[in-house]
Order: C-alpha cells, then structure tokens, then sequence
C-alpha cells in the first residue's frame, strides 16, 4: 500500500460530510439572512428549500401509516447516511476537490430522491415540520 493513500481516501468522505453538513445547516442561514435583513433578497422558493431541505435530508417525521402509524427509528436514516458516505468515499476516492463536491451534491440528491422512493413504495408517510 503507497504511503498517503489512506489520507487521500479520506478526501472524498470528508468533502461528502461538509456538501452534507452544508445543506444540512442551510436553515442557519436563512434565519441570519432573516436577523439581517437580507431576506428579501433571496426567492421564496430559495428559502422555502433552503429552510426545508434537511428534513428531506433526514425524515424524521416518516410513519407506517397516516398520522397514526407507528413511527419510523430514524436511525435508519443516519445509517443510510453513513452508508452513503463509505460508498461515496470508495466510489470517488481518484476525483479532485471540484470533482468530489460536484459528485457529493449529486449524490445527495440522487440519496434523497431514492429514499422518499423507497418511502412512498413501503406505504410510509412523511409529513414536513414548519409553521
């Protein structure tokens, strides 16, 4: 094994996390937009995603059936995560740094899309927490 090769592996699963934590924490910003008086310079629907988007990210609110279903272990959805990111770091352990975001946000989506697939075929209901 070449010296530095288990850094370089690190690389792709450490540039996934931050493009993840980035969505992830996406709500922060549009609050201190809100505080700054900036908000109106970002779209509705910008915000709208922005502020909702890690809860597509990480279902928390998914049940077996309507509103009162069981609900579903969210560490499901963390597990999926980490999956995600060992796969991910395998996958594009030759990319560069450009490369690697491009493909994390990608796959990010890709993830989420596949998961409220596989939520909508299990007959599972997801419901969006927001005023």
């Amino acid at each position: 094994m070449k010296q530095g090769s288990e850094s370089a592996s690190l690389v792709p699963a450490a540039t996934f996390v931050v493009c993840l934590l980035s969505v992830i924490f996406a709500p922060l910003l549009v609050l201190v937009a809100y505080e700054s008086g900036y908000v109106n310079k970002i779209l509705t629907s910008i915000q709208n995603w922005m502020f909702f988007g890690p809860q597509y990210l990480l279902p928390i609110n998914t049940y077996t059936a309507a509103r009162g279903g069981e609900h579903v272990n969210p560490l499901i959805w963390v597990l999926t995560w980490i999956v995600v990111v060992v796969l991910f770091s395998w996958f594009c352990r030759r990319l560069n740094l450009g490369a690697s975001i491009i493909a994390a946000f990608g796959t990010i989506a890709f993830t989420t899309f596949a998961m409220h697939a596989v939520i909508a075929c299990l007959g599972w209901h997801f419901y969006l927490d927001g005023p």
